[in-house]
């Protein structure tokens, strides 16, 4: 069976009830990603770990990137290339995907 190239590019994001309940079993099971994720119907482990863990987390850093940051990262990626993993300890409560997607 062929899937055809927008059902490739579709994306199933989050609701903001999905959001919720993902809050609320993050409070009754911690970081049990595949508990939580047998809560969450057409919700994988990873999809709910990274959701949480990009996104939701009270850890996050959602404020707008500095000039200072800006520069660091510039920086940061002539001398260590793009390790963006590496990199999250230079730039606190940025994620390796905020930080790779800026």
């Amino acid at each position: 069976m062929m899937v055809n190239e927008d059902e490739k590019k579709k994306r199933n994001h989050f609701s903001k009830s999905e959001d919720n309940m993902l809050r609320e079993l993050v409070k009754k099971y911690g970081n049990d990603w595949i508990t939580i994720s047998k809560s969450m119907p057409n919700r994988s482990v990873r999809q709910v770990r990274e959701h949480w863990q990009n996104n939701l987390s009270a850890n996050i850093e959602k404020r707008k990137w500095t000039k200072e940051e800006d520069n660091l990262l510039k920086k940061k990626v002539f001398e260590i290339g793009s390790k963006w993993k590496q990199m999250e300890e230079f730039f606190p409560g940025r994620t390796s995907y905020n930080i790779r997607n800026r």
